[in-house]
């Protein structure tokens, strides 16, 4: 299946984390309670795919990585923020 980046948005703990463990079965969601390894490094989080978990904010530091990992610098709004 194609990505465009080789990381996935999946809400856990309160908060949009980003994980790069694959999709269960080739889907497009981690099912309620998948543990997922996020890039901020929380690793007892699960996965939450309640009515509300997709309007969550980001994790700062998962949303820090992706930018690496996307290989594109963040914009300068939060750039600017970081400062």
């Amino acid at each position: 299946m194609w990505s465009p980046h080789p990381f996935h948005w999946v809400p856990a703990g309160g908060q949009r984390h980003a994980s790069t463990d694959a999709h269960p079965n080739g889907g497009h969601l981690y099912p309620d309670g998948t543990a997922v390894t996020t890039l901020c490094g929380d690793s007892t989080l699960q996965a939450d795919n309640g009515d509300h978990a997709w309007l969550w904010s980001e994790c700062e530091t998962c949303r820090a990585h992706t930018y690496d990992l996307a290989g594109t610098p963040p914009p300068p709004a939060l750039l600017a923020v970081a400062s």
